[in-house]
């Protein structure tokens, strides 16, 4: 079943599905799938690995939010924080990301929740013509925006018996409850009407941006402006609200749904319905440049200060547990100060000799430091 966006690409997605049957007594389960053209072939040059949800119960977790791929050597660590620690704070329990290229300066950051189970990362290398930035002359993607739509239903597959819910969101949207203080509510509150109709398999959530380009919020204490906090800095959006299926994202119960898009759900099971989440109740925050200056004037919405101590508290927490992490103290300080391609040693300060001097965490002074030329068309495979 062909999912995504064609017509535009020279691939889509295609998802391939069969049935199982049952198993004879003492027969041992799959451990393995392939694709052939031929039944009677062997081969098997593409065996994947069955993916079996946990036996326990303690092992799964109410809400994985998936994230659409890492691109373009990203290297914000503080969008990357603010990002996990406000989803956290709103009932997240697990985080899939799928790396097709990343910077030095989120590896850190990564390391640290893996550690302590919060996060996957999943390679994620496309072996077809990507986009590229800037923008190259003559350069033609062979497929829409790093596979997306692909890791977007793997990571739904990968959910199934593993989480209850999936929220599909992109590292510069946030998913807010406007009048409650966490997703179950949220979503309660928007379920009602279903009591006695049909299985709310998926919640659709409008989206509106709150635009980077416009003027911060100057209400906002100094802690948070050190931390670049965009949910709290960035408080006018436009006063468009997207209709629904437009630039909306979802959150979704794995078993309800069989394929997934980027702002729709294409197909789910027989007896299942979409919930509209109304915009009083919840809204896509999405925090980027976007020039439309047409019918858009800005509105002062500062709707995440309710949640600004606990954001701050999350987020300092976060960046102690790195700071304090002895093992980033240790990178080689050619491999984090030499630009990529160049064998020059930097003359640069050392970070450690930095950090003892002014005080300042790691990271920081690591992003102040480093000015690397980044080569973004190619994939990395740093948190694999």
């Amino acid at each position: 079943m062909p999912s995504g966006v064609v017509g535009v690409h020279r691939y889509t997605t295609f998802m391939s599905s069969c049935a199982g049957r049952r198993r004879r007594r003492g027969e041992k389960r799959p451990y393995a799938v392939t694709l052939v053209r031929d039944p009677c072939d062997t081969t098997t040059p593409n065996l994947l690995p069955v993916l079996r949800p946990p036996t326990s119960r303690s092992s799964r977790v109410n809400y994985t939010v998936c994230v659409t791929p890492l691109n373009f050597r990203y290297n914000n660590y503080h969008q990357l924080v603010e990002m996990v620690e406000i989803n956290r704070m709103f009932g997240a329990g697990h985080f899939v990301f799928y790396n097709y290229s990343t910077g030095p300066f989120v590896r850190p950051f990564f390391d640290a929740y893996r550690r302590e189970g919060l996060v996957t990362v999943i390679p994620w290398s496309i072996p077809v013509p990507v986009d590229v930035w800037p923008p190259k002359e003559g350069h033609v993607p062979s497929i829409h925006y790093f596979g997306q739509v692909a890791a977007l239903n793997d990571c739904l597959y990968r959910c199934m018996g593993r989480s209850t819910l999936v929220v599909f969101a992109d590292l510069d949207e946030i998913l807010v409850p406007r009048a409650h203080s966490d997703w179950t509510s949220m979503l309660d509150a928007a379920s009602r009407t279903f009591q006695s109709g049909p299985f709310p398999g998926v919640y659709s959530v409008r989206s509106s941006f709150f635009r980077t380009d416009w003027p911060s919020d100057e209400g906002v204490s100094r802690a948070a402006v050190d931390r670049q906090l965009t949910s709290l800095l960035k408080t006018s959006r436009e006063a468009k609200i997207y209709e629904f299926f437009v630039r909306s994202k979802m959150i979704v119960w794995p078993k309800a749904v069989q394929v997934v898009g980027v702002h729709e759900v294409p197909m789910q099971m027989r007896g299942t319905d979409v919930v509209a989440v109304e915009a009083d109740v919840a809204l896509l925050h999405h925090y980027r440049l976007w020039f439309d200056e047409g019918n858009n004037p800005p509105i002062v919405d500062r709707s995440m200060h309710r949640f600004a101590d606990t954001i701050l508290s999350r987020v300092q927490a976060r960046y102690a547990v790195v700071d304090a992490d002895k093992s980033i103290s240790s990178v080689d300080d050619a491999a984090v100060l030499t630009p990529l391609g160049d064998s020059r040693r930097s003359n640069a300060r050392t970070p450690n000799s930095s950090m003892r001097r002014t005080g300042r965490g790691v990271a920081a002074e690591l992003f102040k430091m480093a000015r690397l030329k980044m080569d973004t068309t190619k994939p990395t495979t740093e948190l694999e």
